[in-house]
């Protein structure tokens, strides 16, 4: 077969189906000029979803006449001053946008720069430049696009998800430029106009009674100056999907699985599987420290020191969520943040226990306390308190397992040594299983052998009594599982060990027990969330209350 040359229109095709794909991404790259051109007011009309049209009309400096025709003309920009591309500054750069436009559908471009008696117009590639009716600033219409390339509009998404693509879109540049006025029009009608409260336009009404803003401050490594901000959800305030998680690279919004990754990461032990927070995200960080050159929709960033980063992201969120210590855990969106004193003593797990005089003290002198007194145990599981005309509820078992497990993470693996060796039957075949992976079960403190049955010889020596027992038998019933575990995720097993050595709902406590625990979960690092990511107790106010009994 010949090899031969593709004619330019089949290149120009090609190109264009890298850059735009659907008309998100026509709008990111005209909404990024936009805002290149120091705009303070800039309108995204939409038809069909942007099928039939899109127009995105700014304030900004708009574009001379002289330029005009090399503005949408391949691989031509004024943000490359230098061509130097490890010192990108400006949204766009690439100079591929408009004329990838052009290529896919009928463009217009009108503009009047600032002091200018005329505004000017082109349309598509090859036209004249006339003169038009404008205001200052940028007007830049698409009509029909992929008409030129048909075969694109049988890939396109429901006209509603591509409407709502883009209204999340816009969403993200609002939150990264707040002095910018966006709106957004959708045949006609108007679904975004924010300029004020934009983190409730953005993630919902409720989010900032959920939120913890958060700043890390100025981080160097060598020369590089690095910074997070930006506002996280608590644990127990969570999402299905991720779509909620807005991350932003020197003002740039970019979807990255690696950032992603680490954000879910930095929750790690507060949400289960499959369930994310909502997550505002800013990185400043300079611009010789990353490319943002790698994917055609310029969505990606790679960074020259991942680990650097890595470890920022996560240190920094699982910081800021871990001193949130308030009673977070409402019945209803309603929120007060109290700020819990500052406990006159550090408690022990072994304060559990009856007869413990310095519980009482401090159940008398603390007032401060945002979990209250205990009052009653309801189903031996549950643990009621009162704080104010607050009324709350703690799962003991939930609770006591995020305390045994943070006291693990910050303490050297310990093995106690059985006086005594425990033996137990589990079965044939189970023992056989024990026996199998009794190498690993040395790596949690747990010595096994084998002789008619199993002699355990050694547990981890952990507050509390450990269910050595039940622990065993739940790694053989879900023996596949654990085969994978145990290769690559130590915590999981330190999360079964928790759930093994900590109160399990049915044991009755008495009123210094259940104070005592009240007070661990208040100096424990994640207490309001179990190590599996659910609430370890929720609070009604009297509000609340009232409703229920319809008195309001």
């Amino acid at each position: 077969m010949k090899i031969q040359l593709l004619s330019e229109a089949t290149v120009n095709k090609i190109a264009t189906g890298e850059v735009i794909d659907r008309p998100l991404s026509a709008v990111k790259e005209l909404v990024e000029n936009s805002i290149d051109a120091n705009s303070t007011d800039i309108s995204i009309r939409l038809e069909r979803g942007g099928r039939t049209l899109i127009s995105v009309s700014d304030n900004g400096c708009g574009i001379s006449k002289d330029n005009l025709k090399l503005a949408i003309t391949r691989y031509a920009t004024s943000k490359l001053p230098d061509e130097d591309i490890s010192n990108i500054k400006y949204m766009g750069f690439r100079g591929e946008a408009l004329s990838a436009i052009a290529t896919a559908g009928r463009l217009k471009v009108s503009s009047r720069i600032e002091n200018s008696a005329n505004a000017w117009m082109i349309e598509g590639n090859d036209s004249e430049i006339k003169p038009t009716s404008h205001c200052k600033g940028t007007t830049v219409d698409i009509h029909d696009l992929f008409c030129f390339i048909p075969n694109r509009v049988r890939f396109l998404k429901p006209e509603s998800s591509e409407v709502l693509a883009c209204k999340n879109l816009i969403g993200a540049f609002a939150l990264a430029h707040p002095n910018i006025r966006f709106q957004l029009i959708h045949n006609n009608k108007e679904i975004f106009n924010c300029k004020d409260n934009i983190l409730d336009e953005v993630l919902g009404q409720d989010f900032a009674g959920n939120a913890i803003e958060f700043d890390s401050g100025d981080y160097y490594k060598d020369i590089s100056l690095i910074r997070l901000k930006g506002s996280l959800s608590i644990p127990t305030y969570n999402r299905t999907s991720n779509n909620k998680i807005f991350t932003f690279v020197n003002k740039r919004f970019i979807r990255d699985n690696f950032l992603n990754k680490l954000i879910k990461q930095a929750y790690f032990n507060t949400l289960p599987d499959g369930i994310y927070p909502s997550v505002v995200l800013f990185m400043e960080i300079p611009p010789q420290c990353i490319d943002v050159n790698i994917h055609p929709n310029k969505s990606e960033v790679r960074f020259s020191d991942e680990r650097l980063v890595r470890d920022l992201v996560i240190n920094s969120i699982r910081d800021t969520i871990g001193r949130k210590k308030s009673n977070s855990n409402k019945y209803d969106t309603t929120k007060k943040d109290i700020i819990p004193a500052k406990l006159p003593l550090q408690l022990k797990l072994e304060d559990i226990q009856p007869g413990n005089n310095k519980i009482r003290e401090i159940i008398i002198s603390d007032s401060k306390r945002y979990l209250g007194r205990a009052i009653l145990q309801i189903a031996d599981k549950y643990i009621v308190a009162q704080k104010g005309d607050n009324l709350v509820i703690v799962d003991q078992h939930a609770a006591h397992e995020r305390i045994v497990l943070e006291q693990i993470n910050k303490v050297d693996f310990q093995v106690q040594t059985l006086l005594f060796p425990l033996e137990h039957d589990f079965g044939e075949a189970e023992n056989q299983v024990i026996m199998s992976i009794s190498q690993d079960l040395l790596k949690i403190g747990i010595k096994v052998e084998f002789n008619k049955n199993i002699s355990i010889h050694s547990v981890p020596a952990l507050p509390g009594n450990i269910d050595i027992v039940a622990l065993l038998q739940d790694i053989v019933d879900n023996y596949l599982l654990w085969q994978e575990i145990f290769k690559n995720h130590l915590d999981q097993i330190l999360k079964k060990v928790a759930c093994y050595s900590s109160i399990r709902a049915g044991r009755k406590m008495n009123l210094e027990e259940m104070n005592s625990l009240l007070l661990l979960v208040e100096e424990t690092d994640f207490g309001g969330q179990c190590i599996h990511g659910r609430p370890t107790f929720l609070q009604l106010d009297i509000a609340t209350i009232d409703k229920l009994f319809e008195r309001r």
